[in-house]
């Protein structure tokens, strides 16, 4: 039991933590911090806290709907705090000089949005939750900016991250969740040699498994994206099957030493999907260490200034269909790489439809392409790379039709001339496979080959939906 304590002058004033343990304190709003009123409930609902409160500090255990808002907050341990809480919020806030300035706990369906967080340990924390939402908080100059821990689909949206020392996004052992559309900037303040297990400072970590890292921009850090693994004896867990797609990573440089050199992108993990990245201006573009399986495709990887892609200890991963444009495109160490897809993949290319494995565009490459199917005659050979299928253009002129995307796949088509008194047409089956709980589209379209449309067809297009259960369409 607290009752009339008066705290003030300190740099945190209150604070209440117990890992991994919901603590029911009797505290009353006669405590003060700064003059200010400690807000400390449990099992209550339907409250709305906000500027008339004059609140301190507000922890909340065992409550559901709450609403937080219009708050200045500091010096205090923690700003705002969801225990066991759900479906509560924490909207428009100024929290500043706190251990930990909104942190949500054994808790699922908070949002913690449109806050300003700065000049604390740590901005915003997620731990042990699942169903929340981060999004489109404004956490400036933190060690750490939004840190989650054993989470549980939750989102991490429009977020601004930047000039935290250590790390802008961490995650750790987090799972089946979205990190989009965040920036993550000027990240320089921690750990530049890599040593000793000391992770330097990162715009976005990740260790968990079955996440999508989608549309961020990671720039002007020691590293950008690092998808890190765990070989600590009881605490092994390797990072598996995450997908990180179109996000922009530039000027990650400044890492001189130790196990890493600044790289734009990291793996060390397996059945990672990396695509769609635009990767240039850093020391390294893309860095796969100890992992294997991986697919990186439609990257583009260029204007690195030491290599465009180190691969060390690593085995199976597959480059394919990326653009390199770099002063040493590869450095590999023990490694054992696919320089093009292990498979023959449906593309069109010039509007006309081929099938054929895909590697890679590699400034320099002089081969000819005689058949005009955009896949040069001889391969690229530049040690370690041996390209079989190198690309006469750029990766974004070549569309495939017939890859895995998201987990399910086209796997095949077979077809069936009809004829009726208006005419013939082709009927088209369409079979796919993966992922088969949930739904999936794939869009459709006819091209001129040596058939012309008008002349000895009539051109058509159009999106086929699978549903759920679904393995089959016809069109």
């Amino acid at each position: 039991t607290l009752r009339n304590n008066v705290m003030s002058g300190n740099w945190y004033n209150f604070g209440e933590w117990n890992t991994g343990v919901i603590c029911l304190n009797d505290v009353d709003t006669s405590n003060l911090v700064d003059g200010k009123p400690i807000v400390y409930l449990h099992d209550v609902s339907d409250r709305v806290i906000n500027s008339s409160s004059n609140a301190g500090a507000v922890y909340l255990l065992n409550c559901d709907n709450i609403m937080v808002t219009g708050l200045q907050l500091s010096n205090t341990t923690h700003g705002i705090v969801f225990a066991n809480t759900n479906n509560s919020y924490a909207v428009g806030n100024e929290i500043n000089r706190t251990m930990l300035g909104i942190a949500a706990a054994f808790s699922s369906g908070v949002t913690i949005a449109g806050n300003t967080i700065g000049t604390s340990s740590t901005g915003i924390a997620t731990v042990m939750d699942s169903g929340n939402t981060v999004r489109a908080n404004d956490v400036r100059g933190n060690t750490i900016g939004v840190n989650a821990q054993m989470s549980v689909d939750d989102t991490f949206a429009q977020n601004d991250v930047n000039d935290s020392t250590m790390y802008g996004l961490y995650f750790l052992a987090t799972n089946d969740s979205r990190v989009v559309d965040n920036t993550a900037c000027r990240i320089r303040s921690h750990g530049t040699s890599g040593a000793n297990g000391d992770m330097p400072s990162t715009g976005i970590i990740l260790m968990g498994s079955n996440n999508l890292v989608r549309d961020n921009l990671a720039s002007n850090n020691y590293e950008g994206i690092l998808v890190i693994s765990s070989s600590q004896p009881g605490q092994e867990l390797l990072s598996v099957n995450n997908t990180i797609e179109n996000n922009t990573v530039l000027g990650n440089t400044g890492i001189l030493g130790g196990q890493l050199l600044s790289s734009g992108i990291v793996v060390f993990g397996q059945d990672n999907n990396v695509r769609h990245n635009d990767v240039s201006g850093n020391d390294v573009g893309i860095s796969f260490l100890y992992g294997a399986d991986n697919s990186i495709s439609f990257n583009t990887i260029k204007d690195n200034a030491m290599y465009g892609v180190l691969v060390n200890a690593t085995g199976n991963n597959t480059f394919w269909c990326n653009d390199f444009d770099n002063s040493i495109n590869v450095l590999s160490i023990n490694a054992n790489t696919n320089w093009n897809s292990t498979a023959p993949l449906r593309y069109s290319f010039q509007n006309h439809m081929y099938l054929s494995r895909l590697g890679n565009y590699w400034n320099g490459y002089m081969g000819e392409d005689l058949d005009g199917n955009g896949i040069g005659d001889t391969l690229y050979a530049m040690e370690p790379v041996r390209d079989y299928h190198p690309l006469m253009e750029s990766c974004t002129n070549y569309l495939v039709t017939g890859n895995t995307y998201g987990g399910l796949s086209v796997i095949g088509m077979d077809y069936t001339v009809v004829s009726q008194p208006e005419g013939m047409y082709c009927q088209v089956a369409v079979f796919r496979t993966g992922n088969l709980t949930v739904p999936c589209s794939v869009d459709y379209a006819t091209v001129n080959g040596t058939a012309r449309d008008g002349s000895n067809y009539t051109m058509v297009q159009g999106t086929i939906a699978f549903g759920p259960g679904e393995t089959d369409k016809t069109v």
